[in-house]
C-alpha cells in the first residue's frame, strides 16, 4: 500500500470536485447563449475619393455566427451590440467550461482508479492478517 499516493489522489479529487462545481454553475445559468463572435471589421469601400484609399479604413461591428450548418456575417444595430456581445461571450465561457469539465472528468476517473487500486491493496493486506486470510495459500 502506498499511503502518500492514496492521500495525493484524495487531495486531487477534492480539487477536481471544486473545479467541477464552479463549472456547473456556468451550465446551470438561465441566460441565453449565441454561438458566434462579435468583432470589429475594417474594410475598404473602393470609391476613388474615399478616405479608406488613404489608409483610414471603414470600421463596423460584425457578428459572425452559425445558424445551423451555415456561417453568417451580420452588422448588428448599435442598440443590439452590447446584448449580442454578452451572449457570444457567455457562449465562449460555456464552451471553455465544457472543455474543462471533460478534462476534469477524465482525470477524476484516473484518480478514482488510483484510489480503487490502493484501497484494494489495503484490503488484501488486512485480509491476510485475519485468521481466514492466513489459511489462504
Amino acid at each position: 500500500m502506498n499511503r502518500p499516493q492514496l492521500s495525493a489522489a484524495r487531495k486531487r479529487i477534492r480539487q477536481l470536485q471544486q473545479t467541477m462545481e464552479n463549472d456547473l454553475r456556468i451550465f446551470l445559468e438561465r441566460t441565453p447563449l449565441l454561438r458566434g463572435q462579435l468583432h470589429e471589421a475594417q474594410t475598404r469601400c473602393g470609391k476613388p475619393g474615399c478616405h479608406c484609399n488613404r489608409g483610414e479604413l471603414h470600421r463596423a461591428m460584425v457578428l459572425a455566427y452559425r445558424g445551423g450548418e451555415k456561417q453568417y456575417n451580420r452588422c448588428p444595430a448599435d442598440q443590439d451590440i452590447l446584448l449580442l456581445g454578452e451572449m457570444t461571450d457567455r457562449y465562449q465561457e460555456f464552451r471553455q467550461a465544457r472543455a474543462r469539465l471533460v478534462k476534469a472528468s477524465r482525470e477524476l476517473l484516473e484518480q478514482i482508479g488510483v484510489m480503487e487500486r490502493e484501497r484494494l491493496a489495503l484490503g488484501e493486506k488486512r485480509f491476510r492478517k485475519t485468521e481466514t486470510g492466513k489459511r489462504t495459500p
